[in-house]
């Protein structure tokens, strides 16, 4: 069983921001896969399975994030979707 703990639905984000979850195995989960809109954004096989999401590599918008978790023998738990928006600052460039 995994959902993600945050950032929570409805945010506003923008830089790196922290990606974590709450999960659960009767046994161990082993790794956690992170989708934004649907394609792998990331894969971690570490406790406590946290990604930075580099908003930055996104265009500005309304983006869906799920996660998968795996346990040992291959069974795989995927998470409700959060929605996000990312809205990073423009930078001004242009001379007046």
């Amino acid at each position: 069983v995994i959902s993600i703990a945050s950032p929570a639905t409805g945010s506003t984000v923008s830089g790196n921001v922290p990606v974590s979850f709450s999960y659960s195995d009767n046994v161990a989960v082993t790794a956690i896969d992170l989708y934004v809109n649907g394609q792998l954004y990331g894969k971690s096989t570490q406790a406590p399975f946290t990604f930075a999401l580099d908003t930055t590599k996104l265009a500005n918008g309304n983006y869906s994030l799920t996660a998968h978790a795996f346990d040992a023998a291959g069974n795989q738990g995927v998470s409700g979707s959060v929605s996000i928006a990312v809205s990073n600052a423009v930078a001004n460039t242009q001379a007046p």
